[in-house]
């Protein structure tokens, strides 16, 4: 089913993410022209708050999140050959976090979801939990993290419990919701999914890296539509978050 993980020392210094709106402390204004290089940790921080930002998150619970050091990472995917082309595919809008996050790379654990077995497809996704239940980061409650799409990949026709949104951060792919129009998303745009609501994507000639935000149903993950037609209607649901 899906991995489990083993949490190991946590450092006590808070990350102090800010709510969308608020000012900014020094340390999140000078994320690119500072003389002086950012730690590991103020990397986090500024990523995270300027992620949230995008998602419009104001939740207090997210404001103050400790930094982990856990067994969960580094680890690589054969789809992530594409992230430094997906990093360099931002516009004026997330090329700060795409910044940041390439600043981070080489520490994210990228996973699967272990319901999906098409090898063709899985060769060109994974997706990296930042904050969660199991992310690099704990929080009970949401999950935020990055999901990546080689160039010419469909994401077939997927539902989970959870109300999803999604933030583009770089390339131009479509994106197909309930009404089953597809729809060119780029760089900037949120896309908001419906528990339960049928959703797809398929990238043409660029990667897509996409930031995804879960708030409920954390461990309930997705399934792909045609495995649920063909398959036994009732069965459990898996468990354990993947978008």
């Amino acid at each position: 089913m899906f991995e489990t993980f083993k949490w190991v020392r946590v450092i006590s210094a808070p990350v102090p993410l800010v709510g969308y709106g608020e000012s900014k402390p020094d340390s999140l204004k000078m994320y690119t022209d500072s003389p002086t290089p950012m730690s590991i940790q103020d990397q986090w921080t500024v990523a995270l708050t300027r992620l949230f930002d995008l998602f419009r998150l104001t939740e207090p619970n997210v404001r103050h999140l400790p930094m982990v050091d856990a067994t969960l990472g580094p680890r690589v995917r054969p789809a992530v050959q594409y992230l430094a082309a997906a990093l360099g595919g931002a516009n004026p809008v997330t090329h700060p976090v795409c910044e940041l996050l390439s600043r981070l790379q080489h520490l994210f654990y990228w996973s699967q979801n272990t319901s999906y077995t098409d090898q063709d497809f899985l060769r060109g996704y994974a997706y990296c939990e930042l904050v969660g239940p199991n992310g690099h980061i704990p929080h009970r409650g949401l999950a935020l993290g990055l999901l990546l799409l080689q160039p010419q990949l469909t994401y077939p026709d997927h539902v989970h419990p959870a109300r999803e949104t999604y933030l583009v951060l770089s390339g131009h792919a479509l994106w197909k919701q309930g009404d089953g129009i597809w729809r060119e998303r780029g760089p900037g745009e949120l896309i908001n999914h419906a528990s339960m609501e049928s959703h797809a994507m398929r990238t043409q000639t660029e990667p897509l890296l996409a930031a995804y935000l879960w708030q409920d149903h954390l461990h309930v993950g997705a399934q792909f539509v045609n495995a649920l037609s063909v398959g036994d209607a009732k069965a459990p649901a898996l468990l354990g978050m993947s978008p």
